[in-house]
């Protein structure tokens, strides 16, 4: 399936996440479990680079930053981890269509982004927003899978990073 932003790519198999969810659930000591549905969602990201230079009580320090930085585009939180884990060069354009796919939309426009962005990035680092600059925002998807296991009459879901194979939401498992 083509897609028009950039997607992280898929490391983690549908099959390899089946077992990575059948090991979490076995290391929470439940023996008997109803594996569900499993499917693939591409989460929005604005991915950025700012630059910025650092002062100390209204005067300049010499000091500058140029790094790049990830909106999560649904819930406005930044990433450096997200940003710096993947070169621009590897991102793609194109998925495999083996698996049924859910896009989600940015809730926030670019415009919208930016001005989040600013003010999030000057608080992260400890400048003054009016030192910083920020550009080259661009939509990028990093793709989740998304699994349901039931345990004692109780449905979870699990996410697993299709690039690195981590499993989030173990812990809601009693």
């Amino acid at each position: 399936m083509f897609l028009g932003n950039p997607v992280f790519p898929i490391s983690f198999k549908i099959e390899q996440v089946a077992e990575l969810v059948e090991e979490a659930i076995r290391k929470r000591n439940w023996k008997r479990f109803d594996k569900g549905e499993i499917k693939l969602v591409l989460m929005p990201f604005y991915l950025f680079y700012y630059d910025a230079v650092f002062d100390e009580e209204g005067k300049p320090t010499g000091k500058s930053d140029r790094n790049r930085l990830a909106l999560n585009a649904e819930t406005a939180e930044l990433s450096r981890e997200m940003a710096e884990s993947m070169s621009e060069e590897e991102l793609v354009k194109e998925l495999s269509d083996d698996y049924p796919l859910i896009v989600r939309k940015p809730l926030f426009s670019k415009h919208e982004a930016e001005k989040i962005a600013l003010l999030k990035t000057a608080s992260m680092i400890g400048a003054d927003r009016n030192n910083i600059v920020l550009t080259g925002f661009k939509i990028v998807y990093y793709p989740m899978w998304i699994a349901f296991v039931t345990v004692a009459k109780e449905t979870y879901q699990l996410e697993i990073s299709a690039v690195t194979g981590e499993v989030f939401g173990e812990e809601k498992v009693p």
